[in-house]
């Protein structure tokens, strides 16, 4: 049984598209609250940083929210904070979508379009897709794994991106996706941050069992 005192706020930074991410954590059981109030996500024991849309009207978005303080806040208490799609990006340092826009800096790395590796590649990368867990991740980087009782070679996930991360340090790479012949990073962890380049919310039972998994650690 989920704990009921086990709330998550899911950040509203009037960009993204929070009620499928909602409708997840309800059909899980989870108590949540859409938010962009520091005081509410301060007393919140989960955070999503959902994501649709362009890298710099996110981050124009969360700075005039000013909501990087409380993020920030968030993720140095130790609790479970999870990225998603856009969500994911804003977490690194940079992304060059549109202009060079300075991101949340959480994670060391930078976002890119597949047409900087492939010029040919179809954009944006659409549908449903495999994941390749990294098998040499090392544990101090990750106190637990939310892909556990999921078959990676089998199960498949929902994407919908033209732009992928970049880590610094391969051992921030928990998962890959191959997409017209790029291998590229399709989940990042860093202790207690846990984010995705496809879709939990959008992606069936696979994604709402990972989604359970993480945050089910943590409470």
């Amino acid at each position: 049984m989920i704990k009921k005192s086990f709330k998550i706020s899911i950040l509203d930074y009037k960009i993204s598209n929070l009620k499928s991410v909602k409708n997840a954590l309800t059909y899980l059981g989870f108590e949540n609250v859409t938010t962009f109030d520091p005081k509410e996500i301060s007393k919140s024991d989960g955070l999503i940083l959902p994501g649709v849309g362009s890298f710099p009207h996110g981050m124009s978005n969360i700075k005039k929210l000013n909501l990087i303080e409380p993020i920030n806040k968030f993720i140095q208490s130790g609790r479970p904070l999870v990225g998603i799609c856009l969500g994911m990006q804003l977490l690194f340092d940079k992304s060059f979508e549109f202009k060079d826009t300075d991101g949340l800096g959480v994670i060391a790395g930078e976002v890119r379009n597949f047409r900087t590796i492939n010029k040919s590649c179809k954009i944006p990368h659409v549908g449903w897709n495999k994941i390749i867990l990294n098998q040499n991740i090392k544990n101090e980087n990750m106190q637990f794994n939310p892909f556990k009782n999921l078959n990676h070679k089998k199960d498949l996930f929902y994407f919908v991106h033209s732009f992928f991360s970049l880590p610094k340090n391969k051992n921030n790479i928990l998962t890959e996706t191959k997409y017209e012949n790029i291998n590229f990073c399709s989940s990042v962890i860093q202790k207690n941050v846990f984010a995705t380049q496809f879709h939990l919310e959008k992606s069936g039972e696979n994604g709402l069992e990972v989604l359970k998994n993480f945050f089910n650690y943590f409470r």
